[in-house]
């Protein structure tokens, strides 16, 4: 599968911060964050001020609130190599521990078989 860059294309992460405890839910503050920002794939660890909504300018008007929204933004980037080797780290333990498991098993089966050869091919013997 091959992607095409397609230049206008602008892609942007849209977040909306909804305040609760006004009695019904009402976005507090949005913020579109460029995505483009975000391809070095370093980690970001971002605070935002969100401005205050169109709605809430024209309804609260002068007394404009006195703690605006915040945003604090984390972005981790994980490599795919980085997850391949702990699944496989995992998966190798998973596997150790069944081997063992069957030679357990294996060694008891063993053990089992020759006490039940030995006693068959040396009877104990009976007293008169």
């Amino acid at each position: 599968m091959t992607f095409d860059h397609i230049p206008s294309i602008r892609c942007e992460l849209h977040v909306q911060v909804v305040d609760n405890t006004a009695g019904g839910a009402q976005v507090a503050g949005e913020i579109r964050l460029p995505l483009r920002q975000y391809v070095d794939q370093n980690d970001h660890d971002e605070w935002h001020v969100l401005p205050p909504t169109l709605k809430q300018t024209l309804v609260e008007g002068s007394s404009v609130r006195a703690v605006p929204a915040t945003l604090h933004l984390v972005v981790r980037f994980t490599h795919a190599k980085v997850w391949l080797t702990l699944v496989l780290t995992r998966e190798i333990a998973k596997a150790t521990k069944r081997r063992q498991q069957l030679l357990m098993e294996l060694r008891a089966y063993i053990q089992a078989h020759l006490t039940r050869v030995l006693t068959i091919l040396d009877p104990p013997k009976q007293t008169i």
